[in-house]
């Protein structure tokens, strides 16, 4: 019989230093991080086109770019959490396990706030596509 003693083998860590993710999973987030790749490039875009259009026949666009900024944030803020996640797990490799770790709760603070942004900024950019319609007719 045992008494309170635990036989550890040496060779099984009693934490793995990665999470473990299922083939599903994997693949999932790394279709996920591809699209959001291609949402940072189009919200980069995007930001460039609002920045290049300055006429007075045009609608106002500062809070379209500041959506469209935001949007940026959180396909950005969605590689670093999940798509670099997803890259520790399967490469393994313990200096960029540790930068991650590093950076994982500020980015995480900016995903929030970000994403309590987002629904001020749509309310923002509606009212003053309003005003501009307004002031239009």
């Amino acid at each position: 019989m045992l008494d309170n003693e635990t036989v550890f083998n040496e060779d099984d860590p009693l934490c793995a230093l990665y999470e473990t993710y299922t083939t599903v999973r994997f693949i999932f987030i790394t279709l996920a991080t591809v699209i959001a790749c291609l949402g940072t490039g189009a919200n980069l875009i995007l930001i460039h086109i609002f920045a290049m259009k300055k006429s007075a026949s045009t609608p106002a666009t500062l809070y379209p770019s500041i959506l469209a900024f935001l949007d940026f944030s959180i396909c950005l803020e969605y590689l670093l959490l999940f798509g670099v996640d997803a890259v520790v797990s399967f490469v393994q490799v313990k200096s960029l396990f540790y930068l991650y770790y590093a950076y994982i709760i500020p980015a995480y603070v900016a995903s929030r706030i970000t994403q309590l942004a987002i629904p001020y900024m749509l309310i923002f950019a509606t009212l003053e596509r309003l005003v501009w319609t307004s002031e239009s007719m």
